[in-house]
């Protein structure tokens, strides 16, 4: 029987006092990060049928919609995850940029002031005052290439410092999206199937947080839990679970962190595949900035000094000797895997400063064959695949490449895994002078 005008007029007074709720709801809730606005949703309710027809008996409540588009909510997502990225990298960058781009504190500087004092020379070679100045200028210039190397390297242990907080942050959040599923599945089950509206904000507003670090894809789950994948679908959150990274120094590299799993005992390494975030910024760093630009003032460091040294050691100096090396550079440099199985390093050695390149290598055994794998972003030897980046030696053999020469007789018992780096152009914080008295300078030409 219809409730008439009164039933009518309670359902509606009933309907649109909690229409007001959440409308003093959401004004509540104007300020919340990541807060959406609510909405009733309102139905007819059952009609009372006649001879006559069916007649209407009120307004009743559907439930509370929550006004969020998931494609604009995963879109936002993304859009964090890349300007976060951005910024990240841009921070480190403009570090570095202004670093070696300083007009009082760069190389350039120290070049001029080097430079001039050899022209000063080489204007009075007789002038013990002007040999003095250079040996000075010499020191200040390769004191210049250990200070700027050595700002590099503390821009690179930051951000390996960070890397680690970055990790944490994703771990916390993980077990509070987690939680939150929990929680989720359990208040969708105590309201016959309505969605919890708050705490979907409450996780979706930390996915968000999550894409600040890590580029992150979801898949929503029929129970209403949202599975959180990173990388290349490695599982971050699965229903009420969530999976720990942890970090580890690279094998070889001392400056390089692998992010990962455990499985197990096992590291599960997933550093290549994260990208996005702060954390995909801080783990691109190494690889894309530090990198290129310690190898490259390393390179302008070696081709600088073995040039110069060639050249003084063709003159004379005061005492009628053929003059010395003028500079001290280190030796290209090999660090072998703590895991290694193999004994003994390979011998790398300088062979045609012109070849050079402004880039690391890794040198790693397949059970069979050694492969020698150029770590900066192009090669363009002829002794390697254009493609693959490798070149194959076998054990104990030799290779010439890229300006150097690579020995592997003196390294035995290899076994697969096994790795080793080579820095061939790491040498800015080992440089010195190696004259230090004035007349050792060779300024004047050697006759045959």
């Amino acid at each position: 029987m219809s409730g008439g005008i009164f039933g009518i007029g309670t359902s509606a007074l009933l309907a649109y006092q909690r229409a007001l709720d959440v409308t003093g709801h959401n004004i509540a809730n104007v300020g919340t990060d990541g807060y959406s606005r609510q909405e009733l949703q309102l139905a007819a309710r059952q009609p009372f049928v006649t001879g006559i027809g069916s007649l209407g008996t009120g307004v009743t409540e559907t439930g509370v919609r929550r006004l969020a588009d998931r494609f604009v909510t995963q879109s936002l997502d993304l859009s964090t995850s890349a300007e976060a990225y951005e910024r990240t990298y841009s921070e480190f960058a403009q570090q570095i940029d202004n670093l070696l781009g300083d007009s009082n504190a760069g190389l350039t500087p120290a070049l001029s002031s080097f430079f001039g004092a050899v022209q000063d020379v080489a204007n009075d070679p007789t002038s013990t005052a002007a040999r003095q100045q250079l040996i000075a200028q010499g020191q200040a210039l390769v004191d210049r290439f250990g200070q700027l190397d050595g700002r590099i390297e503390d821009q690179r242990a930051v951000a390996n410092g960070r890397i680690g907080g970055a990790v944490d942050e994703i771990n916390q959040l993980a077990t509070s999206i987690a939680e939150l599923n929990q929680k989720i599945v359990e208040a969708r089950g105590a309201s016959g199937g309505q969605p919890p509206n708050d705490l979907l904000d409450q996780r979706d507003k930390l996915i968000q947080d999550l894409s600040q670090r890590i580029s992150v894809s979801t898949l929503e789950q029929d129970d209403g839990s949202v599975n959180v994948y990173i990388g290349r679908g490695q599982s971050l959150v699965v229903g009420y679970q969530a999976t720990a990274l942890v970090t580890q120094s690279r094998s070889a590299d001392p400056n390089a962190i692998q992010v990962g799993f455990r499985n197990g005992a096992a590291f599960v390494d997933v550093t290549s595949s994260l990208t996005g975030g702060e954390l995909g910024a801080l783990l691109d760093l190494n690889t894309t900035l530090f990198d290129p630009a310690s190898n490259g003032l390393g390179r302008v460091a070696v081709g600088l000094t073995q040039q110069f040294n060639a050249t003084h050691e063709a003159g004379m100096d005061l005492n009628g000797q053929l003059g010395g090396a003028f500079f001290g550079v280190p030796a290209p440099e090999v660090l072998a895997d703590p895991a290694n199985t193999a004994t003994g390093l390979p011998t790398l050695a300088l062979t045609d400063v012109g070849g050079l390149q402004a880039s690391d290598y890794q040198l790693r055994f397949d059970g069979t064959n050694w492969s020698l794998r150029r770590l900066a972003s192009d090669w363009s030897s002829d002794v390697c695949s254009s493609d693959l980046q490798v070149a194959t030696i076998p054990p104990g053999g030799s290779l010439a490449f890229d300006g150097l020469s690579l020995d592997l007789s003196g390294v035995s018992g290899e076994a697969a895994g096994d790795e080793f780096l080579l820095r061939p152009v790491h040498v800015a914080q080992g440089l010195d002078v190696k004259i230090t008295d004035p007349r050792a300078i060779a300024a004047a030409r050697r006759y045959a």
